[in-house]
């Protein structure tokens, strides 16, 4: 007869913490904060890996985001995954990813909401805080990022009612890249299920383009951000509006709003091969017979878009460009890939890298 031998059950460590964390800190913010704290001490003291806290942080998540009661707390916990990636330097591409991806099936987007005003709050992007070098940290990780919206049904979680109206021409393609993601309100329930279906999201850039914040703008085209769509359309409808200045007055902006939107415009059609422009004697029939992409402008706004980007032939540098960038997205290379290019002058770098 044999012996039987019991196998010890596994023990998820994050479950193991959420429970020694169950009272006592208030809020679930506090509670992951402290969890994230208990980690961070048990990874440095070889007591568990990252790897491990993270394949624990996703079980646990994917176990009991179907309670209602568990959803924030997962959205929560998925963020302090990638807190923990922040704070121990982990550049690896794919474990960031994981999360990024995890977490768009809680909150449509509000996560790279959160980060994109870290950086509307700062005038100078250049100042050194744990606040902007994690928001740059996500940046940098979803960069290059593509999302099959076929998979896991994930267009039909991202895009719902109107949105799908609105944003038709990239469900249509069934690709995009994490930054063009439109990005939901903080306000949202923290689930797909229960999120308002009415509710659309705007695009990273074009909340850019909207906080009239040019060097966000840049930013973002520099990381493989799209122009083309919703973000041109809102800053050429709106150059020469006087609601724009209205605006910026409301919101205590004293810089020249339309300097600011011209700037803008000016980094956006630096990614751009050519545009198409409603005209007079022109329907919108005809120019989607040379472009998909076919934006209106009103006649006070034409001095604020040089004529060599809606007439041809485009400037052969610039379409270089465009090519080199483009081919170095789709690689997933943008924009560490630009300086291991073969022998580039550091002008051609610069040019490349959209700084001039």
């Amino acid at each position: 007869m044999g012996v039987a031998i019991s196998k010890k059950k596994v023990v998820n460590s994050y479950e193991k913490l959420a429970k020694q964390t169950a009272t006592g800190y208030g809020t679930l913010e506090g509670k992951c904060e402290m969890i994230g704290f208990k980690y961070y001490d048990m990874i440095n003291k070889n007591q568990i890996t990252l790897d491990q806290a993270l394949s624990d942080i996703l079980a646990y998540t994917r176990s009991h985001n179907m309670n209602p009661k568990e959803v924030q707390f997962c959205w929560l916990s998925l963020h302090l995954g990638l807190g923990l990636c922040f704070q121990l330097h982990v550049m690896d591409k794919a474990t960031n990813r994981q999360l990024l991806l995890e977490l768009l099936q809680y909150s449509r987007g509000i996560d790279m909401g959160l980060f994109m005003r870290d950086f509307m709050y700062y005038d100078d992007l250049s100042v050194s805080n744990e606040t902007l070098d994690k928001a740059y940290h996500m940046i940098q990780m979803a960069s290059g990022f593509a999302l099959n919206l076929t998979d896991n049904k994930l267009g039909d979680k991202l895009f719902k009612g109107p949105a799908r109206v609105v944003y038709k021409e990239i469900i249509q393609q069934n690709r995009v890249y994490y930054l063009d993601v439109p990005i939901g309100h903080p306000t949202l329930l923290m689930t797909s299920n229960t999120s308002s279906d009415n509710h659309i999201g705007t695009q990273c850039l074009t909340l850019a383009c909207e906080n009239l914040k040019p060097e966000v703008v840049l930013l973002l085209l520099q990381h493989g951000a799209t122009a083309h769509g919703k973000p041109l359309e809102h800053v050429l409808r709106n150059l020469g509006s006087q609601q724009i200045i209205e605006e910026a007055t409301g919101q205590g902006i004293s810089d020249n709003p339309m300097d600011l939107l011209e700037k803008c415009l000016k980094y956006m059609l630096r990614t751009i091969k050519s545009l198409h422009i409603n005209s007079d004697g022109q329907t919108v029939a005809d120019l989607k017979n040379k472009s998909s992409h076919v934006y209106y402008m009103r006649d006070s706004a034409a001095r604020y878009l040089p004529s060599e980007y809606y007439k041809s032939p485009r400037n052969l540098k610039h379409l270089c460009r465009c090519e080199i960038r483009d081919h170095l997205l789709s690689k997933d290379q943008i924009p560490s890939g630009i300086t291991k290019l073969p022998n580039l002058s550091g002008h051609l770098v610069q040019y490349l890298q959209l700084l001039c």
